[in-house]
């Protein structure tokens, strides 16, 4: 999704509710794709302007396996389940469950962020380096 403003969000989704305009007008006329003025609305909808707040959040494992067990009980979408548990890009839950049929628990409740190895490796060096 492009970096849009709280403020730019509900100008889309106030002019998508409040206009006869489809998501595809309302995509053309922001510059950005339909499917990210479904997932707005979706998300206003569901949650009010609360639901328009990005949120740079790591997440656990446990919850990760939380979000993917609810959508296979009741049988939701992707994009339905991030509007429901308000993961701002719903491409994360199909990341999610791609490591876990992968890797199991161990692989999704991963930071992910950099390579481990090679972090202790630079850590191990830095060390070196300043006691000598």
């Amino acid at each position: 999704m492009p970096k849009l403003s709280l403020e730019k969000k509900a100008e889309i989704v106030a002019h998508y509710l409040s206009s006869n305009d489809g998501y595809s007008i309302t995509a053309q006329k922001f510059g950005i794709s339909d499917s990210i003025v479904k997932m707005l609305v979706a998300q206003f909808k569901t949650n009010g302007i609360e639901g328009l707040i990005h949120k740079n959040e790591t997440y656990s494992g446990d919850f990760k396996i939380h979000v993917l067990q609810y959508q296979q009980e009741n049988n939701l979408s992707d994009k339905k389940t991030a509007v429901y548990f308000k993961i701002p890009n719903w491409g994360t839950i199909c990341t999610w469950r791609k490591k876990y049929k992968k890797g199991g628990y161990e692989l999704l409740s991963r930071d992910g962020r950099g390579n481990p190895k090679n972090m202790a490796a630079k850590k191990i060096k830095k060390e070196y380096r300043t006691q000598n």
